[in-house]
């Protein structure tokens, strides 16, 4: 995660539990759609990582949605929040977990607006941390960055978002 990132948004950290195997789906859907869900369902910087790296996608018929996973030691890693609506958070996990048998599923970074799916289809959870959310704008009166930590951090922070994106 960027500077950026972690000063203008704050991500609650869950690690959530459920005992299940996934079966594979029949077919792995195109990139297009997953990124067309993005557009109308992504809701924070994590939701944009999804099609990052190597992850598997799972879909259902009956949801506009997808869940993104990874299998490691055997246990089906959900990585973020499903990407669909709110309402229909609870059908996706549901058909998510009827496509298993047995193996361990957990997922982190489920952000509040999901937790109520997840624990609906039975899952614990746990909360492991906060991100730390800075207004950039109200730092910008730190007239002097060598005096104040806060304002020595943000002031490199803009810098460096200044001469990525800029």
């Amino acid at each position: 995660m960027s500077l950026y990132e972690a000063s203008v948004m704050s991500i609650q950290s869950l690690v959530l539990t459920r005992r299940f195997a996934l079966r594979a789906s029949a077919t792995e859907p195109h990139k297009d759609e997953l990124e067309m869900c993005l557009r109308s369902y992504g809701t924070n910087s994590t939701s944009y990582v999804l099609l990052e790296g190597a992850k598997r996608y799972f879909t259902s018929p009956r949801v506009n949605g997808f869940i993104a996973y990874q299998i490691s030691a055997g246990v089906a890693v959900i990585g973020g929040d499903p990407v669909c609506a709110v309402a229909d958070a609870p059908a996706l996990l549901a058909d998510f977990l009827a496509a298993s048998d047995g193996r361990a599923v957990c997922a982190y970074l489920v952000m509040p607006e999901f937790l109520d799916a997840f624990r609906q289809a039975g899952f614990g959870d746990v909360q492991i941390g906060n991100e730390a959310v800075f207004n950039l704008d109200r730092f910008r009166r730190c007239q002097d960055h060598r005096t104040s930590p806060v304002c020595a951090w943000l002031w490199r922070a803009q810098r460096r978002i200044a001469r990525r994106f800029c």
